[in-house]
């Protein structure tokens, strides 16, 4: 019997888009992304590319992060978690976003404006949440109490797409909370959603 992949090995797929573990090369659209000040409105963009080396490093080490790429299919393959090793699609596919566990249980998404209004970010959330609990059905590894049981995303109140996007994918009202605000140098207060493993809540 062959061994399971690696969870930072895994690939996911959508209906329209492909999920799959960050790399060295993908260093240049991830800063593109971060730097956008339209992509990065509700906090500071990025200004060197550096600080998205240090983000990309993070993510493709250990730690509580299960964070993917978004690419854009050519196709419209079946939904399905197969193994990083698999060839990108076709050299069409377009990289759009960054999606998944970052701090988990938390999670977050960023999106390329071009693409934004096409439901990529409520499928991507959506196609996550399912292989979440598909590969952690009892949380992720090191997570302890109820944090095992949900996955949450932290939002400003008045980021009414990202609101969207979590209300589709079942995410209800939790809690606020107050950080600093990187653009202001003040306090902001933040609306904190969360959805239940499934058969909980």
């Amino acid at each position: 019997m062959a061994s399971p992949t690696p969870i930072h090995e895994i690939t996911l797929k959508t209906h329209r888009l492909l999920l799959r573990p960050y790399r060295d090369e993908d260093l240049r659209d991830v800063f593109g992304l971060r730097s956008n000040p339209k992509v990065m409105f509700w906090t500071k963009p990025e200004a060197e590319e550096s600080q998205s080396r240090e983000y990309l490093e993070a993510r493709m080490g250990e730690g509580r992060w299960w964070s993917f790429v978004v690419h854009l299919l050519p196709t419209e393959p079946v939904g399905a978690i197969e193994d990083s090793s698999l060839e990108p699609p076709t050299t069409s596919s377009k990289f759009i976003g960054i999606c998944g566990g970052h701090r988990l249980p938390e999670i977050g998404y960023l999106f390329d404006p071009a693409v934004w209004g096409k439901g990529y970010a409520t499928e991507a959330v959506e196609g996550f949440i399912k292989a979440y609990w598909d590969t952690f059905p009892d949380g992720f590894p090191g997570l302890e109490g109820e944090d095992k049981d949900f996955l949450m995303a932290v939002t400003d109140k008045d980021n009414f797409g990202s609101v969207t996007v979590l209300k589709r994918n079942g995410f209800e009202y939790w809690k606020e909370k107050e950080e600093d605000d990187e653009l202001t140098g003040g306090k902001v207060r933040l609306t904190v959603r969360r959805v239940w493993r499934p058969g909980k809540g």
